[in-house]
Parts: structure tokens; C-alpha cells; sequence
């Protein structure tokens, strides 16, 4: 049998949401079951997670930790919803350049625009949504 691949689509607040964590949790079941994760899309609030700035708390899940080490071990892709980034503060290498800006878009994530989440419609064999 031939593992499936599977998008996940997370629009659940990283702070305050279980869903981020969930999400977490399948794409580890899913890898661990001989299945591809191919693309995170975060979108909305989830994108937070994605700021380098943010200070969790040891005694909570680390989840930008964890994002990027599903990410690294699997070869997933961690994209972040551009419109929702720019909403939330979270800025790339090339927004932070063009506004005379730093960067606070942790390691392994990238910007991106809502064609990536059509294309994992089409690339996957399933989109999986975590809201918050």
C-alpha cells in the first residue's frame, strides 16, 4: 500500500486554540503510518506560530519548535498565509527590505499567497482543516 499525501490547512490561534496542536499530532501520526505531509498552510491567526519573536513559555508545547522539525525530518513546507502575515505583524526577508524593516519570520517558514492551498487540492490526495 502506497502512504497518502496530505495538506493541512491550520487556521487555529497558536496561543489560545488546541487546534495547532491537533494538527501537530496528526501530521506526526500520519508521517509515523508511512504517509507524506507535503504542505502546511497556515492562514489567519495560525500564522503566529511563525513569528521568531514569540516566547513560549517552557512549561507549554513548542510548537514553532516542533512545526520546524516536522518540516525538517519530513520535508514539508510551512508556508504562511501572506495576506494574514501582514495582518498579524509577521514579516519576511524580502516585506521587511522593502519597508526598512527586520525580519521576524522564524526559520523554515515562508511567505506565501492562497494559490499554494489550491495546489495542495491538487497535488494531495487530502486537505485536512484545523480551525481555531
Amino acid at each position: 500500500m502506497t502512504g497518502k499525501r496530505f495538506a493541512l490547512y491550520i487556521t487555529a490561534n497558536p496561543i489560545s486554540r488546541q487546534g495547532q496542536l491537533s494538527a501537530l499530532r496528526f501530521a506526526q501520526a500520519a508521517v509515523d503510518a508511512g504517509h507524506v505531509v507535503t504542505r502546511i498552510f497556515l492562514a489567519g491567526e495560525a500564522v503566529l506560530v511563525a513569528n521568531a519573536q514569540i516566547d513560549t513559555p517552557s512549561d507549554e508545547p513548542q510548537l514553532q519548535d516542533r512545526w520546524q522539525a516536522l518540516a525538517s525530518q519530513h520535508g514539508s513546507e510551512l508556508l504562511l498565509c501572506s495576506a494574514a502575515a501582514q495582518r498579524y505583524g509577521v514579516i519576511g526577508d524580502t516585506e521587511a527590505k522593502a519597508i526598512g524593516r527586520e525580519s521576524n519570520l522564524a526559520t523554515g517558514f515562508a511567505i506565501s499567497g492562497l494559490g499554494s492551498l489550491v495546489e495542495s487540492a491538487l497535488d494531495c490526495d487530502r486537505v485536512i482543516h484545523f480551525p481555531g
